[in-house]
């Protein structure tokens, strides 16, 4: 993702799971997986990818100079990446990393 284009959009999907172990202890998680390509315009990249997938069961990440910024759904981004924060929050560097990024900081 070119750093001079401004920001860009792409859209991740979260993938939900979770196991027993051995031991009974229950483990859960979540995968942020990226879908598509990156683009500078969020309303039409949220469109297409509910053309493509079917629903809108997905996310976008804002990126900016090669970092994610911001994690939200349609058009608004969610709080920011601390406990408590609407939606409780989400780990941009764990998005960033799922997704061949940069570190969010």
């Amino acid at each position: 993702m070119s750093a001079s284009e401004g920001p860009q959009y792409l859209v991740v999907r979260q993938q939900l799971w979770g196991h027993y172990h051995t031991d009974g202890t229950w483990h859960d998680g979540v995968d942020y997986v990226p879908h598509g390509d990156p683009s500078t315009d969020r309303a039409a990249l949220f469109a297409a990818a509910v053309d493509e997938l079917g629903h809108d069961d997905f996310n976008v990440a804002t990126v900016v100079d090669g970092r994610v910024v911001a994690f939200g759904y349609d058009v608004e981004d969610f709080g920011p990446d601390e406990d408590g924060a609407p939606h409780n929050g989400h780990d941009l560097d764990e998005i960033a990393q799922a997704c061949g990024l940069g570190p969010a900081r």
